[in-house]
């Protein structure tokens, strides 16, 4: 849908569009939701943020998929 959505407005206007999926993240939602995993091996709500902004300063491509993978230990 998001292809779509960009594709529409990409030719009309200097709108651009992207699809960021935060993956596993050490919140409080997914704490209660996932009771027995180990919190340690999140990545820290901030990891996500820093993702998101990193790609808002860059000239990327609408249509861009980013997924914020958790660092390996």
């Amino acid at each position: 849908m998001i292809d779509c959505y960009a594709e529409e407005v990409g030719s009309i206007t200097g709108i651009r569009c992207a699809i960021v999926d935060p993956g596993a993240t050490r919140t409080a939602m997914r704490a209660e939701a996932y009771p027995g995993e180990d919190p340690t091996r999140l990545k820290d709500p901030e990891a996500v943020g820093l993702a998101i902004l990193n790609l808002l300063v860059e000239d990327f491509e609408t249509g861009r998929r980013l997924r914020v993978d958790t660092p390996r230990s």
